[in-house]
């Protein structure tokens, strides 16, 4: 009922480069649970996302689906946990390319495991291809710092106040309105408009 260690050290492992074949739905599943003596699971967790190691996976693998993706896909991203502002970072920079982006708990995933799951809809296409190189150059040049200096997060790139709760919050909203708003435009339009 989990990703083992050895799964996960194998999908680190793998070369990031584009991929032949692009998919209208790509789920990414970020375990992150790192290796504890006393088998505390919430601290497994929490420490996880602070590993260098871990937060290279996580960004790999963002990076491998993120190449997948065709035009108007979905993206499904399951996280263990969401602690720390650096795995909220992605999802900030993930949420440029998509039209909506929304918490989802499913109601088989007990309250008490404290996942955390993003529904992304609506990939960019490729006419917004600029959108895109500027997401993916942004997750490589954080995936090289990592490796280069530990301390590094995307902390250095996306503003601190959009990481707060409230912050990103507000973000989200906005973002979904704008989605809404643009959505109610057309549905309003003269029927001879809409094809």
């Amino acid at each position: 009922t989990g990703i083992t260690t050895e799964v996960v050290e194998e999908l680190c492992a793998l070369p990031t480069k584009t991929s032949p074949a692009l998919y209208d739905f790509v789920l990414v599943d970020l375990p992150l649970i790192a290796e504890s003596q006393d088998g505390d699971r919430w601290r497994e967790v929490a420490w996880s996302e602070i590993e260098v190691a871990a937060r290279q996976c996580t960004v790999r693998c963002l990076l491998r689906a993120l190449d997948a993706l065709a035009d108007g896909s979905d993206l499904l991203v399951r996280c263990s946990s969401l602690y720390t502002r650096f795995s909220l970072g992605l999802v900030a920079v993930l949420s440029v390319l998509f039209d909506r982006i929304s918490f989802a708990r499913p109601q088989v995933v007990p309250a008490w495991k404290g996942e955390r799951w993003f529904v992304f809809t609506g990939c960019a296409p490729l006419t917004r291809s600029k959108e895109r190189k500027a997401v993916r150059a942004l997750l490589v040049c954080l995936m090289s710092q990592l490796s280069a200096t530990p301390t590094k997060t995307i902390l250095d790139v996306v503003p601190v106040a959009l990481l707060c709760t409230g912050g990103f919050h507000e973000f989200l909203v906005a973002s979904n309105e704008e989605a809404i708003d643009a959505e109610l435009r057309y549905w309003s339009s003269s029927p001879p408009a809409r094809a």
